[in-house]
């Protein structure tokens, strides 16, 4: 089994990841729950116990898209897909949008 990685910073980005590729499918981070089970087992747990800001932040430049595309497969029989955009849709200025790591 391998051991659980686990970064602990006082300050500064924790964990940063770059990739300049555009070959379809690929992606700079994938995580996969790979076991069915667990009634609170996720793929991707954020948690922040900052009070001033969201525990998650997703931004984007798509077009044609949305910024955030989630999907539920149900017993892998049926799959529903929703693209969600920022502010329903609504362009917000550059200055909103973080530069990539």
């Amino acid at each position: 089994m391998t051991k659980p990685v686990s970064v602990t910073v006082s300050s500064g980005v924790a964990v940063s990841a770059k990739s300049t590729s555009k070959t379809p499918s690929d992606h700079v981070a994938v995580f996969n729950l790979a076991a069915d089970g667990g009634t609170n087992n996720a793929g991707i747990n954020v948690v922040s116990a900052n009070t001033a800001f969201s525990a998650c932040e997703v931004s984007g430049h798509e077009t044609g898209h949305g910024t955030l595309k989630i999907s539920h497969g149900l017993r892998l029989l049926t799959r529903t897909t929703r693209s969600v955009s920022p502010n329903g849709g609504r362009r917000t200025p550059a200055s909103h949008h973080r530069p990539a790591v």
